[in-house]
Formats: structure tokens, C-alpha cells, sequence
């Protein structure tokens, strides 16, 4: 996608406004839009067949007693877990994918799957690693929220300290099936690529946030608030949206902060 991003020496340059970050974005989204759609859809699928299946089995339970409380429990978290793995998988097939239409090359989508399989390992355990930080800060806060006087405080601190960091990290998963970083190195990455691009970095993140919250509400408002249609529409049209704005952004803070030629991302997009 050569429309500005890439110069004559074959070097992404970093991206010049907010309007030419999301028209780039939803070029992307348009070029892409049937594999991101079909890829959305399919994880979703199996997701919520998965959750089908037990709720029918809790049903099952309840009206025969065919299940004990530890299976249906056991049941619960591997259902939980494989769901969880496989909205990591697809977060990773997308990223790649709007990285390899960016840059214009080759997007095979069964090379893209066994590429991002590949990187699973470490997402999972930086996943895991994100969340113990995030479980760490929130009982530190609500510690303090059982002090009177302190507790609106600490839920302003909590707030802003939230997105300070979570701004930061936001692109630990870029770094992962991007550059093959490890779990911990994909922390130190994300950090250092928004290092002196935090404003810029958020200002884009919530405009891409915003942007996405609008056509959700459309597609509510079009289905007549209809929640569980309009759930199933919005995150199969919207979650294109929100990776690719993300990813985007990654490939721009990329530029800002080193050279960035497209020899050297074609490797990485073909390991």
C-alpha cells in the first residue's frame, strides 16, 4: 500500500496526520475486508458454539443431574481458556495481515495462520504476565478505596495510571508476532517504541476507540437495539477496525523511531 507510507528507498515513512492515519486504516479495512470478516467471523463462531455447547450441558445437568459440579466447573475453564487462546490467535492472523497489505506483500492467510501458531507460546505467557500486573495494581486500589477521603483518590491515581501504562503496552502483541520478540522483551518493545510518542499514541487510540463505539451504535441502531444480533455484527465488523488502527499506529511509531525498510519487515512478515 504504497499511498504515502513507503518512499522511493523503500522505507516506511512515518504517517503524516490523523486524516491520513484513518484513511489508511480503513483503505486497509477495505482491501482486506472479506478475509478480516471471514477470520472475525469463524473465531467467533467456534467461540460461541463453544459456550453454546455448555450451556446446554449446564441445562443437561441441571434437569438429569448427568454432571457433578467439578465437571461442569473443569468444563467451564477449558471452555473459557480455549476460548481465550483462540481470540489471541486471531488478534495475531489480523495483525499480520493488515501488516502484510500495508506494506504490500504477499498475504497467504494458511502461511499467516501457522506464522502466528508459531508465536502463540510467548503471547500466552505475556498474556498471562499483563494480567497479573493488571490484577496486582487493582488490589492495591482497592485497598486504599477502604479508606475514607483516600478512596476517590486512588480511583483518579487508578485511572490515570491505567491508561499511562496501558497506552504504553499496547502494542506488546505487535512485537510478538511482528518481530518474534519474547514475552518479556515484547513489554520492554512496546514501551520503548511509545516512549516519546505517548501523546501522539493515545490522541490516535482514542480517536480509533471512539470511532469504533460510533459504528457499534449504528449497528444497533440500525438492528433496532436488537443486543444479541447486534453484539454478534458489531464485533465481526468492528474488530477489523480496532486491529488494523492499532497496527497502523505500531508501523508509524516503528518509523518515528528507527529506520524501517521494507527489506528487512518482508523477513519478518515471512518467518
Amino acid at each position: 500500500m504504497h499511498d504515502n507510507s513507503i518512499d522511493e528507498a523503500e522505507e516506511i515513512k512515518p504517517i503524516d496526520n490523523l486524516s491520513t492515519y484513518l484513511k489508511q486504516t480503513f483503505q486497509i479495512y477495505g482491501r482486506g475486508f472479506w478475509k478480516n470478516i471471514v477470520i472475525v467471523a469463524i473465531t467467533n463462531a467456534i467461540i460461541w458454539g463453544a459456550y453454546w455447547l455448555w450451556a446446554k450441558s449446564l441445562f443437561n445437568s441441571i434437569t438429569d443431574f448427568s454432571m457433578t459440579t467439578v465437571s461442569l466447573t473443569a468444563t467451564s475453564i477449558v471452555i473459557v481458556i480455549f476460548s481465550w487462546i483462540l481470540g489471541v490467535l486471531m488478534n495475531g492472523v489480523l495483525i499480520r495481515l493488515t501488516s502484510t497489505i500495508y506494506v504490500d506483500t504477499e498475504n497467504r492467510i494458511g502461511f499467516t495462520i501457522v506464522a502466528s501458531l508459531k508465536r502463540l507460546v510467548p503471547t500466552i505467557i505475556a498474556s498471562l504476565i499483563l494480567a497479573l500486573i493488571i490484577i496486582a495494581v487493582y488490589f492495591i486500589v482497592s485497598l486504599f478505596m477502604l479508606v475514607p477521603f483516600i478512596n476517590i483518590v486512588a480511583l483518579l491515581v487508578f485511572i490515570i495510571v491505567g491508561t499511562i501504562i496501558g497506552v504504553r503496552l499496547a502494542f506488546i502483541f505487535h512485537a510478538i508476532f511482528i518481530e518474534g520478540a519474547g514475552p518479556v522483551k515484547a513489554f520492554h518493545r512496546s514501551a520503548e517504541l511509545v516512549k516519546d510518542e505517548w501523546r501522539h499514541t493515545f490522541g490516535y487510540l482514542l480517536v480509533i476507540g471512539i470511532i469504533s463505539i460510533i459504528i457499534s451504535i449504528c449497528i444497533y441502531f440500525i438492528l433496532f437495539f436488537n443486543s444479541y444480533a447486534g453484539e454478534i455484527i458489531a464485533t465481526i465488523f468492528v474488530t477489523p477496525i480496532q486491529i488494523i488502527g492499532t497496527t497502523l499506529l505500531y508501523w508509524d511509531l516503528r518509523a518515528r523511531n528507527e529506520r524501517c525498510r521494507l527489506e528487512k519487515i518482508t523477513v519478518e512478515l515471512n518467518t
